[in-house]
């Protein structure tokens, strides 16, 4: 990895977690796979030190880690430490397309990494509970944390698997299906409810949640889908390329193909699933209409894209 690059990691890392994550990080990115010792080595922390830093950077998502000849190696995800330079995108793309609740979620969801459904709920609550006297918020929440599932902006995470049953210490296992990935929990209004007036007596949630029995979403954990916002972002431009090159009704369809395939698309594909001309028409703005003459001119365009 190049200085250049491993210097930008190391800035944004500490401009979003404290210098002592992003010492740890640094050395993870100049030096690749690294053991526990060797970080400690490098950077000169304390080992208790280096461990909280990697607890923040695999709860972010940015360090991989992996079992070799029975010794846990880590390693920073470049790629995904770059991406935190569009945090700030992610949540105003979210604003524009569901709404200041859905940019909230997001905003949260990125500022916990992975966390339950029901505290990213209850954490938006509590900020939407300080700016606006609306009723229903809870079903609102709900409504627009819905919305980014559907729409693979949100996802589940894989499940943790603990095979060793003699009570050692082992690197955890994950397993997913992709029929879990966007499969949303039922969370009831009063359990929400319960868990903020819980916290306003000053018990601890988890302990309360113990000894009530009722968590209905223990165990599922959800995290900010960085491919499915990429190819959000890509799309968008290529339709003002469309726009630009071949006007405004090509622009329009091309949003419209794009939109009717972005959830079945896979977001590396360079090609959307096959539709049909008249579910494209049928995807335009209900006030957008085009001529037969015009459908004609701008199908002869789209075989040049």
């Amino acid at each position: 990895m190049c200085s250049k690059e491993s210097h930008l990691c190391e800035e944004l890392i500490c401009e979003h977690y404290g210098n002592l994550v992003a010492k740890v990080a640094g050395y993870l990115c100049r030096n690749g796979w690294q053991l526990l010792r060797s970080i400690a080595s490098g950077t000169k922390l304390k080992h208790d030190q280096i461990r909280k830093a990697l607890c923040v950077l695999i709860q972010h998502k940015l360090v991989q880690f992996q079992m070799r000849k029975q010794i846990i190696e880590y390693k920073a995800d470049i790629k995904s430490i770059v991406n935190l330079i569009f945090y700030p995108r992610m949540i105003y793309t979210a604003k524009l397309l569901y709404g200041d609740i859905a940019e909230l979620i997001v905003e949260e969801t990125l500022f916990l990494g992975i966390g339950l459904m029901s505290e990213i709920l209850k954490r938006v609550l509590d900020r939407w509970q300080n700016s606006t006297q609306e009723e229903n918020k809870v079903d609102k929440v709900q409504k627009a944390f819905q919305d980014l599932v559907h729409t693979h902006f949100l996802q589940r995470e894989p499940e943790l698997w603990i095979t060793d049953d003699n009570g050692d210490d082992v690197i955890p296992t994950f397993s997913s299906t992709k029929e879990n990935l966007y499969r949303i929990p039922l969370i009831s209004e009063n359990t929400l409810k319960r868990q903020r007036s819980e916290e306003n007596e000053g018990e601890p949630q988890a302990k309360r949640q113990k000894k009530c029995g009722e968590v209905d979403d223990d165990g599922i954990y959800w995290s900010i889908n960085i491919q499915r916002f990429e190819q959000y972002f890509r799309d968008q431009a290529i339709v003002s390329a469309a726009t630009r090159k071949h006007g405004q009704a090509c622009g329009e369809i091309v949003r419209a193909m794009l939109r009717i395939s972005e959830v079945t698309t896979l977001s590396d594909a360079w090609k959307t699933q096959l539709v049909s001309a008249a579910e494209i028409f049928r995807a335009l703005p209900p006030n957008y209409t085009l001529s037969a003459e015009v459908r004609k001119t701008q199908r002869e365009s789209l075989k040049k894209i």
